[in-house]
């Protein structure tokens, strides 16, 4: 319950509930990127490890170097809506050494709407690319793997990507002086 003082009343406790279930949603999908990324770490270095021993071995199997390929697909790309929810992509860092929080507040608000735009149209592209792959059934050589697997895993990295950036914009939006990524 609200006290008579307190600013903003009922719309300071919704705010405050909602932040608290954007803070929890970008978790949970941070969460399930880290799995994707490190299960992906494991299918790599378990095809490259098969490989090595059909090779070593001469063994009458296929090279499984094309699933480790494909497992680099979730790794990059969904790896990189991991970083991008632990903000650990690529930023300048100037907006940390600014002394006025105003100023701070808008850089991160200015770098979250980039990395909201750049996430939609990396999104559109990779959607595009996608449906070619859907349509046209292309295949890889080694073991014929569909060609919209690793690209759908583009899709979905990039759409994260947006959503993490839409999240950060709306915390800049409504918390000041904070960390978004807490």
């Amino acid at each position: 319950m609200t006290k008579p003082n307190d600013k903003g009343g009922t719309a300071q406790s919704f705010g405050s509930s909602f932040t608290r279930f954007l803070k929890a949603s970008s978790n949970m999908l941070g969460a399930f990127e880290k799995q994707v990324a490190a299960l992906s770490m494991i299918i790599i270095m378990l095809a490259i490890s098969a490989t090595i021993v059909v090779r070593l071995f001469n063994l009458p199997l296929p090279s499984l170097g094309e699933v480790a390929v494909v497992a680099m697909s979730p790794l990059t790309f969904i790896g990189g809506a991991l970083c991008s929810h632990l903000h650990q992509h690529i930023t300048i860092d100037v907006a940390e050494l600014m002394p006025n929080n105003v100023f701070k507040t808008l850089l991160r608000g200015l770098a979250a709407l980039s990395m909201a735009a750049f996430g939609a149209i990396f999104t559109w592209l990779a959607w595009n690319l996608f449906t070619y792959a859907v349509e046209s059934g292309e295949q890889l050589t080694d073991l014929g793997t569909p060609i919209w697997i690793p690209t759908g895993f583009m899709v979905l990295g990039a759409a994260l990507i947006c959503v993490h950036s839409i999240i950060d914009l709306l915390l800049v939006a409504m918390v000041r002086n904070r960390e978004v990524s807490a």
